[in-house]
Parts: C-alpha cells; sequence; structure tokens
C-alpha cells in the first residue's frame, strides 16, 4: 500500500472523514493511504507535499534544461508524490517513522473492521438457525429487548437480523 503525504493548510483544526478519523492541525503534515489521499484532494485546505528527492530531480531538470516549461513553476499541487521518495538524509527519518504509524494505524484499522464483520456474520448465522423460543431469549439476553412469541418467526428473526446489523448490543 502506497502512501502519500499531505499537508492540512486550513485555519482550524480538523478531523477528517477518512476511516482513520485522522484530526489535523493548522499546518501539519501526515502520511495518508492512496485511498484517502484521493478524499482529501477534494477539500482546497489540503495539498499533497512534494518528497525533497523530487524537489531535488525537479531542479536538477531544470538546470540542465531552461527551456522546459512548467518543470519548475513551484505549484507543489501538480505534482504526484507517493510519500516514499529516497531518503539522502535524517530529514526523512521523521517521516519514515510517521509513514510506518500510519500504516500500522491503516493494519490496525483494516483488523478490527474484519473482526467486526466476522462476529456480525456469525451472529447472524446463529440467528437464522434458531427457533421463536431460541431468538425469544437470545433477543433478552442480548439487547434487552422482549420480542412478540405470537408472530412469525420469519418477523422474529428479521427484528433480531436487524439488531445484529446495527449493532445495538
Amino acid at each position: 500500500m502506497k502512501f502519500i503525504t499531505m499537508r492540512y493548510e486550513g485555519k482550524k483544526p480538523y478531523t477528517d472523514r477518512t476511516p482513520n478519523r485522522t484530526q489535523w492541525a493548522p499546518g501539519d503534515e501526515n502520511p495518508v493511504s492512496e485511498r484517502d489521499a484521493k478524499i482529501l484532494r477534494g477539500y482546497l485546505e489540503f495539498k499533497v507535499v512534494v518528497p525533497a528527492a523530487s524537489k531535488k530531480a525537479a531542479a536538477k531538470i531544470e538546470k540542465t534544461n531552461p527551456d522546459a516549461g512548467g518543470a519548475g513553476d513551484g505549484n507543489a499541487n501538480t505534482t504526484k508524490g507517493d510519500g516514499t521518495g529516497a531518503a539522502a538524509g535524517t530529514e526523512e527519518d521523521p517521516q519514515a517513522a510517521a509513514l510506518a504509524l500510519a500504516q500500522q494505524k491503516e493494519a490496525e484499522l483494516q483488523q478490527r473492521q474484519k473482526q467486526a464483520k466476522r462476529a456480525t456474520e456469525g451472529e447472524l448465522l446463529e440467528v437464522s438457525r434458531m427457533s421463536k423460543d431460541a431468538l425469544a431469549a437470545y433477543a433478552k439476553q442480548t439487547y434487552g429487548l422482549d420480542l412478540d412469541l405470537k408472530a412469525k418467526v420469519g418477523d422474529l428473526r428479521n427484528q433480531v437480523t436487524a439488531l445484529a446489523q446495527a449493532g445495538a448490543a
């Protein structure tokens, strides 16, 4: 998974709407996944940070070919960087640490989502096999809900399934 370093240039602290819910302060630079970067690029406050290695390469190209228009116009927003440029010194070490932290957060988030999905699927499988009495007891114990035993078993399953999918536990 590639990560892109993004800079927040807003005036107030902001919590983004990506799955990681990253909190941004004015001037913050954080590595985010490509998927999250695509979302954040839609906001004017977020800019892609061009890695130092890419800036040096652009400067070399401009020095060797001064007629190449737009190669070094200083507009960092038009250059796509993946945030994983080769480091030529210690200034990239904090970025590498931040990148590793972002990768770890992304992996933890994916693991939690998988576990939640498995738990919900297991619960739904159990519910699909229960009888009326078992559904009533399960709803009472798990969700604190008294089901009407006069209803059809299919209706009771639908009620408990809706509770399970909503995560009302």
